[in-house]
């Protein structure tokens, strides 16, 4: 196969856009990208609750049977505090997304079990 250096791909790119292309922002994808880069450091106090919080979206998962993505804890988030970035949140704001996400989970686990009886 053809190799590209740096040189090359960045003329490439350059053709592409005076023919009228736009780069879309990547999305995170689903083995884990979007996770907060908090929890890559023990020294953090908010990383065990990001660790916890992973388990908990994680289980809502299996419950409604599709991958639950880190925007959804975010967005939680966003309602209680007005912004939607986890690794800048205190261990509060947190705390209230915690029980906010742990009530959904028993919640819907709830609801299946009633679905079942």
């Amino acid at each position: 196969g053809t190799e590209w250096d740096e040189r090359g791909l960045t003329r490439l790119i350059g053709f592409f856009r005076s023919r009228g292309w736009q780069a879309k922002p990547a999305r995170a994808a689903k083995d884990g990208q979007g996770r907060p880069k908090a929890m890559k450091d023990p020294a953090s106090p908010i990383g065990a609750m990001l660790g916890r919080m992973e388990a908990i979206l994680s289980q809502l998962g299996e419950v409604w049977g599709r991958y639950v993505p880190w925007s959804y804890a975010a967005g939680i988030l966003k309602k209680h505090t007005g912004f939607d970035i986890l690794d800048a949140a205190t261990v509060r704001e947190l705390q209230k997304v915690m029980v906010a996400l742990e009530a959904t989970l028993e919640r819907e686990r709830g609801k299946k079990t009633r679905a079942t009886i």
